[in-house]
């Protein structure tokens, strides 16, 4: 199961200041799979899907690479969409 912990570790952040928009994003996430019928949330992938969101929308200034996570994010959706994370 995803942890904001784990999320803050990936995301290299070492200090309280951004818990906030952390949480935030994790909870985006969170509700965009959610809505796409995810309901398996205690899979790698799933956890998986959540950072990578995290990182895309997370001070991300590389236009090419928050692509890039954006379309990772979205692949890994995807395939959780169709298996719902088995």
């Amino acid at each position: 199961m995803i942890t904001f912990d784990s999320v803050k570790k990936s995301l290299r952040i070492f200090t309280n200041v951004f818990d906030d928009e952390i949480k935030s994003l994790m909870a985006e996430a969170t509700e965009d799979l959610a809505r796409s019928g995810i309901t398996n949330t205690s899979t790698e992938m799933y956890s998986r899907a959540v950072v990578c969101y995290s990182r895309t929308y997370f001070g991300e200034r590389d236009e090419q690479e928050r692509e890039r996570l954006r379309q990772g994010y979205e692949t890994i959706k995807n395939r959780l969409a169709v298996t719902d994370g088995d």
